[in-house]
């Protein structure tokens, strides 16, 4: 496993500068925070890392192929229970007890087959957490995963996820600066083009 360094991103959307000249090293088997106002590119940085968009120029190194992601929205299939859409990315290699006491631990327990449709806004994220977590990419991208939960809930999934990331390398995107200290994480600060 090896640092993710970003060297001299560039990213324009027509007129409008998002990423410019934009360097950082993300250390291996750590939580890092980016953090920074609204509108400084730090979702199309997360993007530019899953090749959801192409960076202008600079480059990537230390990107590991198997990554998993926590998106602002839940991206889940409404008609799929929780256990399913964890299945869509795990296929079998997470044993259903191991789904089942994923779903538990984040205060899911007994709304493990029930259609994501019918399940709370905060509900829903922690089943796309969980989904996150159990496909086990070697990077683990969370853009702003804690939207939407309350403190008590917040803490309760940031214990069970930081003991279930143990080791990994995560990158996570929030306003909060509570919540990069809940996650144990190193803080990058990004800027607004000026």
């Amino acid at each position: 496993m090896s640092d993710l360094v970003i060297q001299g991103l560039n990213k324009r959307f027509g007129e409008k500068r998002v990423l410019e000249a934009y360097s950082a090293t993300i250390r291996a088997g750590r939580v890092t925070c980016v953090m920074g106002p609204s509108g400084c590119g730090k979702t199309t940085l997360l993007h530019i890392l899953m090749g959801l968009e192409q960076a202008d120029s600079g480059t990537i190194t230390g990107l590991p192929e198997r990554i998993s992601a926590v998106f602002q929205e839940d991206r889940l299939c409404e008609d799929f229970s929780a256990v399913s859409n964890i299945r869509l990315v795990t296929g079998k290699t997470v044993s259903e007890d191991e789904i089942m006491q994923c779903l538990s631990a984040f205060g899911l327990a007994g709304s493990e087959q029930v259609p994501v449709r019918e399940l709370s806004g905060g509900m829903k994220r922690r089943v796309a957490i969980a989904r996150a977590v159990l496909a086990e990419g070697e990077l683990l991208i969370l853009d702003e995963p804690f939207k939407g939960l309350d403190e008590v809930t917040r803490e309760a999934v940031a214990t069970e996820m930081k003991r279930r990331i143990a080791g990994r390398t995560v990158l996570m995107v929030t306003h909060d600066p509570a919540e990069a200290v809940l996650m144990d994480a190193d803080v990058l600060e990004m800027r607004m083009i000026s």
